[in-house]
């Protein structure tokens, strides 16, 4: 039974793969007829899909990664996507809401997230809105039926070594600030002081 690492970028377009937008999760194979390179596009699709795309994401890549394989693992396929033509400008990159989720009890080692963002700049208003939120709502869907009955959306706790089915979820009305996801510097203005 594969188990799986999925990671998907949002990638900016300006060749500065430090300034895409990553997200991790993982997915158990239990069933004779999934396909690895299927999965992969599968969560390039969902995550170029389920929210309006701001201007700048030029296009998603999905990796997938089997756990049983040796460190450092080799993506098993690497999959893309191209968002909605169009968009709206962007909000800042740091900002992003949390999609939460555990495995049966909502416990350390049992639990994670992932940070979505940015989102269109017309959409940062103080609390984001709920047809924002619901956009979560929607990934969180997709996750749970990617890959169809034979395939589960897990939680897995590195320190525990451990992987549990996702059971429960939330997104919070309240802004994440995600502060590693800022634009790198690329200019700098400079003075000094003198008495």
């Amino acid at each position: 039974m594969p188990f799986y690492r999925v990671q998907v970028a949002h990638e900016r377009g300006n060749d500065l793969s430090v300034d895409d937008c990553v997200n991790t999760f993982y997915l158990s194979d239990i069933g004779p007829t999934s396909n690895a390179g299927n999965l992969c596009q599968d969560a390039a699709n969902l995550f170029a899909t389920y929210r309006n795309h701001v201007l700048g994401f030029t296009r998603i890549t999905a990796k997938i990664y089997d756990m049983a394989d040796p460190v450092p693992r080799p993506p098993l396929a690497t999959k893309t996507a191209i968002p909605q033509v169009g968009g709206a400008e962007g909000g800042p990159s740091e900002v992003a809401l949390c999609l939460s989720f555990y495995a049966t009890s909502n416990q350390k080692r049992r639990r994670g997230r992932l940070y979505i963002g940015p989102f269109a700049a017309g959409q940062m208003e103080r609390r984001p809105a709920s047809n924002v939120t619901s956009q979560l709502a929607d990934l969180a869907a997709g996750l749970a039926n990617l890959g169809g009955v034979d395939v589960d959306w897990m939680q897995y706790s590195p320190t525990n070594n451990a992987a549990n089915k996702v059971t429960n979820w939330w997104v919070d009305n309240e802004w994440d600030t995600v502060r590693s996801r800022g634009l790198k510097g690329t200019s700098r203005i400079t003075g000094v002081t003198g008495e």
